[in-house]
């Protein structure tokens, strides 16, 4: 139970100074009666040809459902922002294509790149036959396109795009490609 005096507040048995940054915070969470409640994240499908994030979606999970690809447009880099996409329909022509607002807000990271002949199963490294990869954007690379083969954009690929700076997203993920193709990245 909350008590509030001119000097004090009182909740769940302790006080705390009126004024006092914890006092404010426990005050405001004893009013809002949602804390507890806003466990979800928005997912939002994406089936036009085209679309663009904005900052208010930050925090978004964005399923990717347009089988001859979609072409997304990230906001303009402001630290903090967070987007994740998902790939929910394959790929059967064009691209998934992932830009930032313009050539100078970058990306830095990497992504897995798993032949989708491999899921379900445990991957020994072999000097072969290439099932695997790890793709690291270059210092002016701004954009993330997906073909279905050598750079993914099969059904289960995920990436999450971190805005770590005004100029800089961090990427991550896994890109799920086609069987037997040589992997290649998917930066631009």
């Amino acid at each position: 139970m909350a008590k509030l005096s001119k000097s004090n507040y009182t909740y769940d048995g302790e006080t705390f100074e009126i004024g006092s940054d914890t006092a404010r915070v426990i005050y405001a969470a004893s009013q809002d009666t949602s804390i507890g409640t806003q466990y979800k994240v928005p997912v939002v499908s994406i089936t036009a040809a085209t679309y663009a994030v904005t900052t208010e979606q930050s925090g978004t999970i964005f399923t990717l459902n347009k089988a001859d690809g979609i072409v997304v447009t990230l906001p303009a880099a402001t630290a903090g922002l967070k987007y994740e996409f998902y790939v929910e329909t394959a790929l059967t022509s064009n691209n998934y294509t992932v830009n930032s607002a313009g050539t100078g807000d970058t990306l830095t990271g990497f992504l897995r790149l798993i032949d989708i002949a491999t899921l379900g199963s445990h991957i020994d490294n072999n000097d072969n036959v290439i099932t695997t990869g790890v793709s690291i954007p270059a210092a002016a690379d701004h954009q993330l396109v997906t073909n279905k083969t050598t750079t993914g954009g099969l059904a289960g690929s995920h990436w999450v795009y971190t805005c770590i700076t005004d100029a800089l997203w961090q990427v991550s993920g896994t890109n799920i490609c086609s069987s037997g193709a040589t992997l290649a990245t998917p930066f631009t």
